[in-house]
């Protein structure tokens, strides 16, 4: 079956996560390719993918979530994890207790 559309788009980066990924894949289909025979059963799509690519189960999960809300228009992209966002310590030394650590609202730890 011949494919109309472009497999790759060239240019695009691939960042290290991407790559990591990509490589998890090219590893089963290796594997099942040796074999000669699917590695876990065609049906079990999930656990395949999980195998393939290397993410958890809840990865899994948010991603289906993600691509539902995508296909029934209610979001326009994949949302990426929020951080909780890393407290600044500045440390000081005024002579006195030297290596108190301050944060950014002037409190000594």
């Amino acid at each position: 079956m011949p494919h109309d559309k472009q497999v790759g788009v060239r240019g695009r980066i691939v960042n290290s996560q991407s790559r990591e990924v990509i490589a998890n894949v090219l590893r089963f289909m290796k594997k099942e390719a040796t074999k000669g025979a699917p590695v876990i059963p065609i049906s079990n799509y999930k656990q395949r993918l999980i195998e393939a690519t290397g993410i958890s189960d809840r990865v899994y999960r948010q991603v289906v979530k993600d691509m539902e809300l995508i296909e029934a228009g209610k979001l326009s992209t994949f949302t990426a994890p929020i951080r909780a966002p890393r407290p600044k310590f500045i440390i000081i030394d005024n002579g006195e207790h030297s290596g108190d650590v301050e944060t950014e609202d002037s409190e000594v730890v």
